[in-house]
């Protein structure tokens, strides 16, 4: 392999975070590294990128935006010339497997006989447009590649459940900068635990934004409402971001006489994120569609309980049920009621305990430098190199 060319759609901090992790291990192989990006914002998001701090060579190409249904939709022709015009060895095709760029990259290779690797972030319990025709739109476009980078075994499951064959596939999870968030770094972990031992309630943190659609807030507390009052003086749920729902939530919250149980922060930054890992005894995320949420890598790292759904993508590599923390079925409310009350009844001790078993489950599936060499080696195999 002598060069490496990644085209997804938008820099994001993790994104950026990686691909300047793997343009370094890269150099050492002597292996040339490029990104093209489909454009700079999506839909409804934004990130403050300091191009300055791109190690790699980058490019971004006027082309035609679409916003529908809350995503953001690319044609870049500029990006298709370019390629055609370069010595291209191996593609890495990201960005989601609807972008009309991508689909005529793939195309595309076929005549050019390039190496393509689609990078998907299929989830088997968390699929958008999941209706009969967009199923066959997104298998016909799914088998214009032969080779698949997937972050975990849902997508594997995914493709299992629509009955396709994959033939070659890598498995790389999705990363963040793990340093940022390891409570050992700063401090001892059980110094830690004493601060959160001192909080007179169990404090759950729950970062999502707030789009009942995808995360299901009120679902959820609609199900475990009459246990939040009646444990009232136990628990705070402390629930971080914005979205398009806070009001129908708030109101939800009130009408239900929850104010005082759960409480709505709005956008928080990193540092204070940071902090209320740290100081909480529960990491919650009971999402209906969640493809490979960030957040549970953060948590795990940050040594925290984890209670998660299964439409989380990464629930399969991040819980070990009851060793460190629970997944949930959202189509079974009384299980939910039975993985909550074992929360609420469990001690600081077991909770430090399951903490522990967090941090060993994220060294073991979510470190950056293992896992990005462990690319790298697959990729080279894959080129017999």
């Amino acid at each position: 392999m002598r060069k490496l060319t990644i085209i997804t759609d938008v820099p994001t901090p993790y994104r950026i975070y990686t691909f300047n992790l793997l343009c370094d291990k890269l150099k050492i192989e002597n292996i040339d590294f490029e990104v093209y990006f489909l454009g700079e914002t999506a839909a409804h998001r934004y990130w403050e990128i300091d191009k300055s701090t791109l190690k790699f060579k980058f490019y971004f190409e006027k082309g035609i935006k679409i916003v529908f249904t809350r995503r953001s939709f690319y044609f870049n022709p500029n990006i298709i010339l370019k390629l055609i015009n370069s010595d291209i060895d191996n593609i890495i095709l990201g960005g989601g497997w609807s972008q009309p760029s991508i689909i005529l990259i793939l195309i595309l290779s076929k005549f050019k006989k390039w190496k393509t690797y689609f990078w998907l972030e299929l989830n088997e319990n968390s699929v958008y447009f999941n209706n009969f025709f967009m199923n066959f739109i997104r298998l016909k476009i799914i088998s214009l590649s032969n080779n698949f980078i997937l972050p975990g075994e849902s997508a594997l499951k995914f493709f299992k459940k629509i009955n396709y064959k994959l033939f070659n596939y890598i498995f790389f999870p999705n990363l963040i900068n793990e340093t940022f968030y390891l409570r050992e770094d700063k401090i001892g972990l059980d110094q830690f635990c004493e601060s959160s031992d001192q909080i007179e309630k169990k404090m759950v943190f729950w970062p999502c934004r707030l789009n009942e659609h995808d995360k299901g807030v009120i679902n959820f507390l609609g199900i475990i409402k009459d246990h939040l009052i009646l444990n009232k003086d136990l628990i705070k749920i402390v629930i971080a971001g914005e979205g398009p729902d806070r009001q129908i939530i708030s109101s939800f919250i009130n009408k239900n006489r929850l104010e005082n149980i759960v409480e709505l922060k709005g956008f928080l930054n990193q540092d204070q994120i940071k902090n209320y890992y740290y100081t909480s005894h529960l990491f919650l995320l009971p999402s209906l569609i969640d493809p490979n949420p960030l957040s549970v890598v953060e948590a795990l790292w940050s040594s925290l309980p984890i209670m998660i759904s299964s439409n989380c993508g990464n629930s399969l590599e991040s819980v070990v049920e009851e060793l460190n923390g629970w997944v949930l079925n959202l189509s079974d409310p009384e299980s939910i009621i039975d993985s909550w009350t074992m929360f609420v009844k469990s001690d600081n001790d077991k909770l430090k305990k399951m903490g522990k078993e967090s941090f060993k489950i994220a060294n073991k599936y979510f470190d950056s430098n293992s896992e990005i060499q462990n690319l790298i080696k697959a990729l080279k195999n894959d080129n017999g190199s």
